[in-house]
């Protein structure tokens, strides 16, 4: 089969090309040596077979996409969470790769209906699928070999496949060796160069400062952005000042988005951010701009979100998940961006179920589509601006941790938040709790944060950002501070643009 590989994008991470090799990210592997670009390249030169191919993959522990052509083969793969995305289309027996999808439509394009359909719901689409027919996504832990035939394979699967039966303070203990070990990737990835924190007022983000704190790592900024009204700014600037790290607050006021606003920027930013298959992010967007252009971070700084921390906790889960209320518990949680007859959806769902326990099948697709696609997709953001990023929390030791830990100690993040206060929290004196009320509170507290809800939701100021969008191209969905989201409305606008007839394959390049 003819191949015909297409790299485009080179923000942030850029593609590194060796003897019919290309690679991009990086990689640990089982030795624990740090691997990129030509050294990432050089493990997949001897690799001959498919089975060769997943066991490099399933011991790699990094952020990575690769592609090796070979003389009669192509294979190509993501890391575990999809974190480059990578399509590929066959055209007239040839095979198009590439990091971009409007590079593989061709002249003319189909829009998948179902696929657009199910984005207006989730703000991605699910499976391989994405908004236009014959173009395929790789999913995360997932390669795929285009041969004589194309075969699609998972090397990942979030499900338990190594149950970790230990009393709660042994798992303690364990889980305290292994975010230390984290915390010494972390600091050895960064090389030297300065970690920027979007420190929120949780706990993931918080933790991340955490352990560049116990790894005495002292290059370090932290950000955060939107109103001033906001407690979650105001727990960020105390966390930072605690541990005598600098820290940026970003007002997110019309005067401050319109002086950050350009359209030729954004014409560049929204097609590598949604990529046929996702919404666009902008909630980053104009925070991390507004760093670059004050110089208030070095041009090698390496962005470090708290992604996913409230995932791999168990922090999604559902008591009382079953094979018969599945579909159903999947729908209510991530259908969210609009009403309507959402069963349509289930079969759907069901053709993208394995043979796991629900639990672990609740969790498995949580991490394929949601957080692979709209969670991990927001590092867009950063990449844009040509910075680097590192996600510790989905480190693999990390992941195949909580992949295997058994489900009580996950409900509810029990584990994960007792480790976090007792071992780093409270030791550095940042143990501040989200808020919680007695009961006989809770509807005098219920009845005020309605009052500021609708005065002061809007704490990133959505609305007027939202309007932008809607100056141009009319949709279905309007800013509503109360009841919608502004996924809703951005899904909308992007879907809206679509199906405009007077969009071409070539136009649509041309947005690129």
């Amino acid at each position: 089969m003819q191949v015909d590989v297409r790299l485009v994008y080179q923000y942030g991470y850029t593609w590194f090309s060796l003897n019919g090799i290309s690679v991009k990210g990086y990689a640990w592997n089982e030795r624990n040596e740090l691997l990129r670009e030509d050294s990432l390249a050089g493990v997949f030169e001897t690799m001959t077979t498919a089975e060769d191919f997943e066991e490099i993959l399933k011991k790699f522990n990094g952020l990575f996409s690769v592609i090796v052509q070979r003389e009669h083969s192509v294979f190509f793969a993501v890391d575990r969470t999809r974190t480059f995305p990578l399509f590929y289309a066959e055209k007239n027996g040839r095979l198009i790769v590439s990091d971009a999808v409007y590079e593989v439509i061709g002249d003319h394009f189909t829009l998948q209906e179902g696929a657009v359909n199910e984005f207006l719901y989730t703000g991605y689409t699910t499976c391989n699928d994405t908004f236009f027919t014959g173009i395929h996504q790789v999913q995360a832990g997932e390669y795929v070999i285009a041969g004589p035939q194309i075969i699609r394979q998972f090397y990942h699967t979030y499900a338990t496949d190594n149950k970790i039966d230990l009393p709660f303070d042994a798992l303690t203990d364990q889980l305290c060796r292994i975010f230390d070990d984290t915390g010494k990737r972390l600091v050895a990835a960064l090389a030297g160069r300065t970690a920027v924190l979007p420190l929120s007022g949780g706990y993931d983000s918080r933790l991340i400062a955490c352990l560049l704190k116990k790894h005495n790592y002292k290059k370090v900024v932290c950000f955060t952005y939107g109103s001033r009204l906001d407690r979650e700014v105001q727990v960020s600037k105390k966390v930072a000042a605690k541990l005598d790290y600098e820290w940026y607050f970003v007002p997110y006021t019309n005067g401050n988005i319109a002086s950050l606003w350009n359209d030729d920027e954004l014409d560049n930013y929204i097609p590598f951010c949604t990529n046929g298959t996702s919404a666009v992010f902008l909630q980053d967007f104009f925070a991390v701009k507004f760093l670059k252009q004050q110089h208030l971070i070095p041009e090698d700084a390496v962005f470090v979100p708290g992604h996913t921390g409230d995932f791999i906790s168990g922090g999604h889960l559902v008591p009382g998940l079953t094979q018969e209320n599945l579909t159903d518990a999947i729908i209510k949680r991530h259908y969210t961006l609009r009403k309507g007859d959402k069963s349509v959806f289930q079969e759907h769902i069901l053709n993208t179920l394995r043979a796991i326990p629900p639990a672990e099948n609740f969790e498995n697709w949580n991490l394929k589509e949601r957080q692979a696609k709209f969670i991990i997709n927001s590092n867009r953001a950063y990449e844009f601006w040509g910075y680097e990023h590192l996600m510790p929390l989905w480190d693999k030791e990390l992941v195949l941790f909580f992949q295997n830990v058994d489900h009580r100690y996950k409900i509810g993040r029990t584990l994960y938040d007792h480790v976090l206060f007792t071992n780093f929290f409270h030791p550095l004196g940042i143990a501040i709790r989200k808020e919680r009320y007695p009961f006989i509170l809770q509807k005098m507290v219920g009845a005020f944060r309605r009052l500021y809800r609708w005065l002061y939701r809007d704490h990133y100021n959505f609305k007027f950002t939202t309007r932008y969008f809607s100056r141009n191209r009319k949709t279905d969905v309007q800013w509503d501070s109360t009841t919608v989201n502004i996924n809703s409305v951005l899904a909308a606008w992007l879907v809206a643009k679509l199906r405009d007839k007077t969009e071409t394959a070539e136009s649509l390049r041309k947005w690129l």
